[in-house]
């Protein structure tokens, strides 16, 4: 678990920097941040490509005995709209 790494995520969320995601969510950064997260990462920017503009992050808890951060985000624009 990398908290650090999860606010900084859903930070980019908030301020709709799909951009900068896309670009520094390397492999390796990934790797570093925590393995198990890495698939799940994939999930969130297979829903960037639905989404447009900044994310409302509605909550976020590191949840220490699972070893993961848990975050719920809602976008008010599809891509598309």
């Amino acid at each position: 678990m990398d908290e650090e790494f999860d606010r900084w995520f859903l930070d980019l969320l908030a301020k709709g920097d799909h951009e900068t995601l896309l670009a520094e969510c390397t492999l390796e950064r990934m790797e570093a941040a925590g393995s198990g997260g890495t698939a799940e990462l994939l999930s969130w920017f297979l829903v960037l490509a639905m989404t447009r503009g900044p994310a409302d992050v509605l909550a976020y808890m590191p949840a220490v005995a699972w070893r993961s951060g848990t975050g719920m985000v809602a976008w008010g624009e599809l891509a598309g709209d």
